[in-house]
């Protein structure tokens, strides 16, 4: 009897084992990435630190599929239909270029939207900021409304400018909206502008001999992924220039530019990872309410500006979120 009794608990056990291992191992989940940087700038980092202090260690529990584009917006359509061949869990996407890739390259992988532009539902990629109902979520950027915001803080920054270049890149799904408000707070401050067009890097610096031979005496630069990536050459030829600016977000203050204002790219990149968390546990996009920006940063460069010669109006200053000395 003892025998048996053993000889069944051998056996029990053995099966046991044999279900245990036949067990499917839980896939490992998948998020892809659309970035306009060239690598992980600070804004990356901030988004995939996040997601890492979620427990969403790539290369262990799951698989980071980053795609940068450079500043090069043209990749995203060919990196979007990459992710979706990968069979991608969610995708997250900064700036309305990649947004707008992502969606067309699919219409069921949940899409993240970060810093997707001030009007997802007029583009077409929700219903409601409530309740968006498709497959795009996330955080709407002040990409329009900031910029009549900006003009006034330049005219603020700089009373002498009369004459204000707006740089912007037309291939923009918000260029013509972002434009309108610019110029229409620049009517409110009797202000003339000047639309600098660039789509591409190479064609910056036509962009600036333009606005000189158009006689601008300021320079206000508007959101975009591919100028954002090439904001070091940017600053470099509005110093060279001579050019007050105003630019969005704080990455060209950083970069030796003089003033900006803009939400926290940081804080919505942190934002953005909790979505794509609760998205891999089950949350449906069309169930998260899309976002607005809750963190805002006035940020004034004197340390730039006296290497210009420039001065910028004490009141500005006096009000600024950090002041780079």
């Amino acid at each position: 009897m003892t025998r048996f009794r053993s000889l069944l608990i051998l056996v029990l056990f053995v099966a046991a084992t044999q279900i245990a291992t036949a067990q499917p191992t839980p896939s490992i989940r998948r998020i892809g990435y659309l970035s306009n940087s060239g690598g992980q700038s600070v804004p990356d980092s901030a988004f995939l630190n996040a997601l890492r202090d979620r427990g969403y260690i790539d290369g262990r529990n799951v698989v980071i599929e980053a795609r940068y584009s450079a500043g090069k917006s043209d990749r995203f359509p060919e990196f979007s239909g990459d992710l979706v061949k990968r069979a991608v869990h969610v995708i997250a996407a900064w700036s309305p270029t990649a947004v707008a890739a992502a969606k067309k390259a699919t219409n069921t992988i949940p899409i993240v939207g970060i810093s997707m532009g001030s009007d997802p539902i007029g583009l077409g990629w929700a219903s409601s900021l409530a309740r968006p109902s498709g497959n795009v979520t996330g955080f709407v950027s002040g990409d329009v409304w900031l910029n009549a915001k900006r003009m006034e803080l330049l005219k603020e920054a700089f009373p002498t400018a009369t004459r204000v270049g707006i740089l912007a890149n037309p291939t923009n799904p918000s260029f013509a909206q972002e434009i309108g408000e610019a110029e229409k707070a620049a009517l409110a401050l009797k202000i003339r502008t000047e639309t600098l067009r660039a789509t591409d890097p190479g064609g910056l610096s036509k962009a600036f001999a333009d606005g000189v031979n158009r006689q601008i005496n300021a320079l206000l630069v508007v959101p975009d992924g591919m100028l954002w990536a090439h904001r070091a050459d940017i600053v470099s030829l509005a110093a060279q220039k001579k050019l007050p600016a105003m630019y969005w977000t704080s990455d060209y203050t950083e970069a030796g530019g003089l003033v900006s204002y803009a939400e926290s790219l940081n804080d919505l990149g942190v934002r953005a990872a909790e979505y794509v968390d609760r998205i891999l546990k089950g949350a449906k996009p069309g169930d998260l309410p899309i976002q607005e920006p809750i963190k805002f940063e006035l940020i004034v460069n004197l340390k730039a500006a006296r290497t210009l010669g420039l001065t910028i109006a004490p009141s500005l200053v006096g009000r600024a979120d950090q002041v780079i000395e």
